[in-house]
């Protein structure tokens, strides 16, 4: 990764390379977790279960917290994971209606 001591527009678009790879890794990633959560959506169905579980949304939370090393900070990382949450939450709504 480009050292940030350097300045410039070079230096700028090198750091903008980096962060574009790293946008591609979390996409790659967050539809991986997309397509386990689509596999537990279709188990919650067959077995008529909950789609919302806050308790397990808030374990997840907590794990992800207590192992973050910042600089992301914890109020950032619950907004982005409620996010990811909701629209899991939405894949699994469209999921039971089929």
């Amino acid at each position: 990764m480009p050292s940030s001591q350097n300045s410039g527009p070079e230096a700028l678009d090198a750091l903008r390379a980096s962060i574009n790879h790293l946008d591609q890794q979390l996409l790659g990633l967050l539809n991986l977790r997309t397509g386990l959560i689509l596999k537990v959506g279709e188990i919650k169905k067959q077995a008529a279960l909950a789609i919302h579980v806050p308790e397990r949304e808030e374990e997840i939370l907590h794990r992800l917290e207590m192992t973050n090393h910042g600089p992301l900070q914890n109020q950032h990382l619950r907004a982005i994971y409620t996010e990811i949450f909701a629209a899991s939450r939405d894949l699994q709504e469209e999921l039971r209606k089929k």
